[in-house]
């Protein structure tokens, strides 16, 4: 069922939506910026993968397709993920970094606020289209331009 534009009700609250964007975005932090100087890139991160605690804390979860990376490695190549939320490198299957798990966060946000994803398409080919194109409707009205610019940024 498809959400009503003047239904308000029916949207995820704009503060929520912040905290999400900032809990999710720490995590992220945690996997992309270790001290031993490796990082993890999460590669499959979907709504799916995205928890709330009984505190209502993200946790971020299902880590089976990451990949650790060395302070040497800037780039991986491995074809992995779910496509909604598969960065345009990614789904090009060329080289991609820590910058892809980023591009999959803004895709999740984005359809927390919209209650769809950024793109959509009926087959596989027309999504990756979409998602190479990079171009994506502005979220509903109600919510602000500040929160809109920062997931395009991430998009």
């Amino acid at each position: 069922m498809a959400a009503n534009p003047g239904d308000l009700s029916c949207y995820v609250d704009e503060d929520r939506v912040w905290r999400v964007f900032a809990q999710l975005t720490m995590a992220l932090l945690e996997c992309h910026k270790r001290k031993d100087g490796t990082k993890i890139l999460h590669r499959d991160l979907k709504p799916g993968n995205v928890f709330f605690d009984a505190n209502d804390q993200v946790k971020l979860g299902d880590f089976g397709l990451s990949r650790m990376m060395g302070e040497e490695s800037v780039f991986a190549q491995t074809h992995v993920g779910t496509p909604y939320y598969m960065s345009p490198e990614c789904i090009s299957e060329l080289r991609y970094n820590d910058k892809s798990d980023i591009w999959s966060a803004g895709c999740i946000l984005y359809e927390m606020a919209a209650l769809r994803a950024p793109f959509e398409a009926t087959n596989q080919i027309q999504l990756a289209e979409k998602i190479k194109l990079g171009k994506f409707k502005r979220l509903p009205s109600h919510y602000s331009d500040e929160l809109n610019k920062v997931i395009a940024c991430m998009l």
